[in-house]
């Protein structure tokens, strides 16, 4: 029995960038991601089947570093000393607020997803903890969610899936030209992260045919998402295959753990 991530790919945490919405400021959208325990939150709302995930690159793939980074590091009281540092003053009700704006925000999330809306639920129960005032917005995915995605993106974070790309290119989710507009309201980039640096790393990225080349612009562009934080990645779902013990094949051991380990069937054997 083989377990590995699922080649329907990761759940994320998608923060609305644009001026005016709660998530907009990094040191915000920082201390919501160090005060959540992603783990436990992973386990609890797939019944230990989901798996920690810190990448958008599919697992195995050429491009992950060799030694995995954490996709945030727990720690709420941190959270709190950040947030309090940048201005914000907590309130009688345990909210903070700064400059007449309360860390006040919903998460929405495809209703029928019953894990995602666990997760939801925990992300804002952890929350309350470092001053956030979160609720969960279950809703039908295309009459209310998909038209709050498209421009001018009326969400304040939201918890959806991609599936894993064979190329580690993420232009499509990540590059300022994807942040939807008057005149393209249905691009991908619904964070509308706009960096500069991230556009640069994809461009070089795509310029290069060398794995060599490429996969370090990958591991930069991973960083520096997990540092701006457009996105908190909580888990990749869990694939199973069911395979008889007689079978072998050169490349099984590193194959394993990846959603494309059938990759090199014609070599198999038994």
């Amino acid at each position: 029995l083989l377990k590995g991530p699922s080649s329907r790919g990761y759940v994320y945490l998608a923060f609305n960038l644009r001026p005016g919405r709660p998530f907009a400021d990094n040191v915000v959208r920082t201390a919501l991601s160090s005060c959540v325990d992603l783990d436990g939150i992973a386990q609890s709302a797939t019944s230990g089947s989901g798996a920690p995930v810190s990448s958008t690159v599919t697992p195995g793939s050429w491009a992950l570093p060799a030694v995995n980074i954490a996709e945030a590091t727990f720690d709420p009281s941190g959270a709190r000393s950040a947030l309090l540092a940048d201005g914000w003053q907590e309130e009688s009700d345990g909210v903070f607020a700064k400059l007449g704006s309360r860390l006040e925000a919903s998460i929405l999330v495809r209703d029928g997803q019953s894990a995602r809306t666990s997760a939801a639920q925990l992300i804002a129960d952890q929350a309350a903890e470092c001053g956030f005032s979160l609720t969960v917005s279950a809703q039908a995915y295309s009459s209310e969610i998909l038209p709050r995605l498209r421009y001018p993106n009326d969400f304040d974070a939201y918890i959806g899936s991609w599936q894993w790309s064979l190329d580690p290119d993420d232009s499509d989710l990540f590059s300022s030209a994807a942040c939807p507009t008057e005149e393209s309201p249905a691009g991908k980039n619904f964070a509308c992260w706009q960096s500069g640096s991230a556009d640069s790393l994809l461009r070089q990225g795509l310029g290069s045919a060398s794995e060599s080349v490429r996969a370090p612009l990958y591991a930069e562009f991973q960083a520096l998402r997990r540092s701006e934080r457009p996105y908190l990645l909580l888990w990749a779902d869990a694939g199973y295959t069911l395979l008889s013990g007689n079978i072998s094949w050169p490349t099984e051991e590193s194959d394993v753990s990846s959603p494309l380990y059938a990759w090199s069937i014609e070599a198999w054997s038994n």
